[in-house]
């Protein structure tokens, strides 16, 4: 006979019941997982069921459980659902899951533990406006030898977001260069001149590397950081002090990250300084969905999550669907299925096909 659904788990869920895709997530142990969520597959619920599983079995209590995702509404929308779901279990005062923005996250981390590395927690974060107005005062400052400034907003532009890549990638300036330097050198032995738009940026990215460090100099001396900075300095400090790591491992033992797809480099290599092989990581997101490889952010972290973040044993960790949709309509998820089969199974975490909810009908599908 199957178990009766715990209240709380119920709650989470709306007041239904788990699928058996749901309730393999939700109940999975608490070790590594990866749950690829399909576009209204309920994946906050899901992600809210499998807390309030964790919790009312006795695995976690809410104060040692952590959230992670982009937006202030997502994390307001989880918070939320967490709260309905054990609004009715009795726990002692205190007792509530942490929900952050992964850059909310950071940032605790740099003003709580700046000083281990040099950074005053009273550093201040340059704003949009102050970041411009700053790179610009360097083109006048810095003398080119080939570069032309005449359009000054497109190279501040282009400066910013390579300031920020370096910054989501975890390399410096100057090893950008170098690539670049070696990728120039590989066409030139080979005879061969590079693609238009290529040879553009072979030819400007050394001095627009040269205003990068002298951006991140110049901030140094400021005590200043722009919102970039906050994933990369959270990373330095768990990487180069452990103990801060297994503070932060011992404060929230179970992890849950949301639109995993959309993390970047430096958030994915922050997560797995915090935590080891055998922790309780779940990651839920869609690489159908990935949508900011622009600011650095790789499917890739999800794809291979399960050799990232492995069992204790060593061993891949495990991966789960949601592919049932109780948003769209058949016709919808057909087109949408139709669409995504085109792109290569091995960027898509697998062939994941959107299944219906008969109760939403059969939508309506055209082009105008």
């Amino acid at each position: 006979m199957k178990a009766p659904v715990h209240p709380a788990v119920a709650r989470a869920l709306g007041g239904y019941e788990p699928t058996p895709e749901q309730a393999a997530a939700i109940y999975h142990p608490p070790e590594p997982l990866a749950l690829i969520a399909g576009a209204g597959s309920g994946k906050t619920a899901v992600m809210a069921a499998r807390i309030a599983h964790l919790v009312t079995s006795g695995a976690a209590r809410p104060s040692r459980i952590v959230g992670l995702t982009f937006t202030n509404k997502a994390a307001h929308e989880l918070d939320e659902r967490i709260r309905r779901a054990l609004a009715e279990v009795d726990l002692p005062p205190g007792e509530e899951v942490a929900v952050f923005t992964y850059h909310g996250f950071a940032d605790r981390l740099v003003r709580d533990f700046g000083p281990k590395i040099g950074v005053e927690p009273e550093v201040a974060l340059l704003s949009p406006a102050q970041v411009y107005l700053l790179i610009e005062r360097l083109f006048s400052e810095i003398t080119f030898e080939t570069l032309r400034v005449t359009w000054l907003p497109s190279l501040v532009d282009k400066v910013r977001q390579l300031a920020d890549a370096c910054g989501n990638h975890l390399v410096t300036p100057e090893q950008v260069a170098e690539a670049d330097a070696a990728m120039a050198a590989a066409y030139e032995r080979e005879g061969t001149a590079p693609p238009r738009d290529l040879e553009r940026v072979l030819t400007e990215r050394p001095e627009l590397c040269k205003v990068v460090r002298a951006y991140i100099d110049r901030k140094r001396e400021m005590g200043r950081i722009d919102y970039g900075d906050q994933i990369a300095l959270a990373h330095r400090i768990v990487q180069e002090r452990p103990e801060v790591a297994a503070q932060l491992r011992e404060r929230w033992p179970v992890v849950l990250l949301d639109e995993y797809q959309d993390t970047n480099v430096s958030q994915r290599k922050m997560m797995e300084a915090i935590y080891p092989a055998g922790s309780s990581v779940t990651v839920v997101g869609d690489p159908d969905q990935a949508i900011y490889a622009w600011r650095g952010a790789t499917l890739f972290n999800i794809l291979e999550f399960p050799q990232h973040f492995p069992r204790a044993s060593g061993e891949a960790a495990d991966v789960k669907t949601l592919q049932r949709s109780f948003r769209s309509g058949r016709r919808i998820l057909a087109a949408a299925d139709a669409i995504i089969a085109e792109i290569p199974a091995e960027r898509r975490g697998g062939e994941k096909v959107l299944e219906h909810h008969p109760p939403t009908g059969e939508g309506e599908v055209r082009a105008d």
